[in-house]
């Protein structure tokens, strides 16, 4: 594009936010683009010095000391201070620490000289002194203030920082836009009479709550006409709660008055009767919804029946009401009793079976659905089954997962594959992929017409069991084998299927070990791949790139029309090639579409920026019109 520089400033500011979004993001990339051109580096810096985010003392005393002859900080809008830091042990890198920090008065009279526009103070602030001092900064510099840091928390209810907390909300109540609820009844109750005068208050935040149902909460959220985003969570990290007084009264859905203008919903609850009801009719245009439910773990058993009977009744209301939100999570510790509901609601969507857990766990989302459930829950496989049977036309993607060796996973196979008539992509996750049940092979009838696509991800591999799956699918074009090496095992051998591929992808996940890789001239024969601790003949880098290239030469040659593209990828390809070598690989061969890599980015970095010859292979590479298809 030849006007980047003419960008508008949101155009940009997107662009940037997308970057930091990158798992690979690093503030240098933002400091580059700052020096890219005049138009860019205001938007670079307000991205780059937007957020600030402080996770010891050390570092805020430097950030102070930079910005002493700097005006960079009137671009921090929101500062976060993280609560501990997690630092290894000298001694032993993989142990990990928990130091404790708190930033001081001082300091915080600092930043607020160096950062004057700051409108969001988030993370954790302790300490009599350090609330002191916010109350007096957020009274005199930063008057803007649209978000406080919420107290940390304490064992009782003689909480000396919720006071604190209170009276500086209440303050800034005409310019809060994010306020957190009191977790004690007390604090609550001196809180409740101001909350109408917040009137710029957009998120309501009810954390740490104990003894309650969302429903008692239902008039400080009627008081809160201008709320977008509303979240609930309970104080325990675990999933199991105490039951409340009040778990078995009836609400009355008729005097509960609906808020219009919440979108979002963030919600972790005990399961009550009445609060899918309560959720549904109270907030009716919802566009986002997170909606967790716990359980007393003590009661379970009575309790997950009264579930299952809710949703078994309830399922199409449920559905109903979440196929027309935007965007939506659904957590529950329930069997199947809403998966016929999801799959008849949602069609296409991608479908997930994890077997071996020790309770079912359901999660649903817009266009995924994850569930949990036991290994040898019979009666949930007989039931899935049923259900792929009544909705197969909806079931177009389906994954298993299964832990552990056991033949109980070959049913689970054969009657996914049997169920969905109209599937077009299977995915299977197992230690061991063995052959198909006798009745299967004996049958002379497909197990399923319609899959295309067929990817394993796999430690084992008995003899002749993929030619058996590949007979068993007919249809099969694209198969992808994600093979995972252990210490124990010493040869592994895939017996390739007498089959046409469009594509085949082998990936081979080991770094530990050199791993030798042949693909013989047709697919019908063996890929043997040796251990190197096992085996006499270890092969270095040069042989795996000869091995492939020549079985690769020769597919070209013997499969034309058979084999589109060939993907081999290894975790120990390393860049072990002088230029000599690399001269004679690739001046030797006329090679087809094939692509050698180790894992992703790991390549690219090693050519560009670590490799000694990193000049002479992109000359080789450019000499030989890149026939690797490496991209640099």
């Amino acid at each position: 594009m030849p006007n980047w520089r003419e960008l508008p400033a949101e155009i940009l500011e997107k662009i940037f936010n997308y970057a930091k979004q990158d798992w690979r993001y690093e503030p240098s990339w933002l400091t580059q683009y700052q020096l890219a051109c005049k138009s860019w580096s205001q938007t670079a810096r307000e991205c780059l010095y937007g957020e600030i985010t402080f996770d010891s003392v050390a570092i805020i005393e430097t950030f102070i000391k930079c910005m002493q002859n700097s005006h960079l900080g009137w671009f921090t809008r929101t500062i976060t201070f993280y609560d501990n830091k997690i630092n290894s042990c000298r001694d032993n890198p993989e142990d990990h620490v928990y130091i404790s920090w708190a930033v001081s008065s001082h300091n915080l009279f600092e930043l607020a000289k160096a950062c004057p526009n700051v409108d969001r103070v988030k993370g954790k602030l302790a300490g009599r002194d350090q609330w002191l001092a916010l109350g007096t900064i957020t009274t005199t510099c930063w008057q803007n203030i649209k978000e406080l840091p919420y107290p940390t928390r304490t064992d009782s209810e003689d909480d000396y920082e919720l006071p604190y907390y209170i009276n500086i909300a209440v303050a800034c109540r005409h310019t809060l836009t994010h306020l957190y609820w009191p977790r004690y009844p007390t604090y609550a109750a001196a809180l409740a009479p101001q909350l109408p005068t917040f009137s710029n208050l957009t998120h309501l935040t009810v954390n740490e709550v104990s003894s309650s149902v969302l429903m008692d909460y239902d008039d400080i959220i009627q008081c809160c006409p201008n709320l977008t985003t509303l979240s609930s969570h309970y104080n325990k990290c675990e999933w199991h709660i105490g039951i409340p007084d009040n778990y078995s009264v009836n609400y009355d859905m008729s005097s509960i008055q609906p808020h219009n203008r919440i979108k979002e919903l963030d919600v972790t609850l005990l399961f009550h009767k009445d609060i899918i009801r309560y959720i549904m009719h109270k907030f009716p245009n919802l566009d986002t919804l997170n909606l967790r439910i716990c359980y007393d773990i003590i009661l379970y058993d009575d309790w997950i029946a009264d579930v299952e009977s809710y949703f078994a009744k309830n399922g199409d209301e449920l559905m109903k009401y979440l196929t027309r939100l935007y965007d939506y999570e659904f957590y529950a510790p329930i069997g199947s009793s809403l998966v016929e509901n999801y799959i008849r609601f949602t069609p296409n969507a991608d479908i997930l079976i994890r077997v071996g857990f020790p309770t079912s766990e359901l999660t649903l989302c817009k266009n995924t659905m994850n569930f949990k459930c036991e290994k040898n829950a019979k009666e949930e496989r007989e039931r899935l089954k049923r259900i792929f049977s009544d909705c197969y036309q909806n079931i177009k993607r389906y994954a298993l997962e299964y832990s552990g060796k056991s033949n109980d996973v070959t049913t689970w196979i054969e009657d996914g594959l049997e169920a969905c008539k109209e599937l077009q992509t299977f995915h299977l996750d197992t230690d061991r992929l063995c052959l198909p049940s006798r009745a299967a092979m004996t049958a002379g009838i497909p197990l399923n017409s319609s899959v295309k696509t067929f990817s394993l991800d796999v430690q084992e591999i008995k003899n002749g069991s993929l030619a058996a799956y590949a007979r068993l699918l007919p249809a099969l074009r694209d198969l992808t084998i994600s093979y995972r090496f252990t210490q124990k095992t010493t040869r592994y051998i895939i017996e390739m299927p007498d089959t046409s591929f469009d594509h085949l992808s082998l990936q081979l996940h080991k770094c530990e070990y050199s791993v030798k890789t042949k693909m013989h001239n047709s697919l019908v024969g063996n890929v043997p791949i040796h251990d190197s601790d096992t085996d006499t003949s270890v092969s270095t880098t040069k042989d795996i790139y000869d091995e492939v290239l020549d079985s690769s030469a020769q597919l070209s040659s013997d499969m034309v029309g058979h084999l589109g593209i060939i993907d081999v990828s290894s975790s120990m390809l390393r860049n072990e090639l002088d230029e000599e070598e690399l001269n004679e690989i690739t001046q030797s061969r006329a090679l087809p579409s094939i692509s050698l890599s180790t894992h992703a980015q790991e390549l690219r970095k090693d050519i560009k920026n670590i490799h000694p010859a990193s000049a002479c292979i992109r000359e080789i590479l450019h000499k030989t019109g890149n026939r690797f298809n490496i991209a640099l």
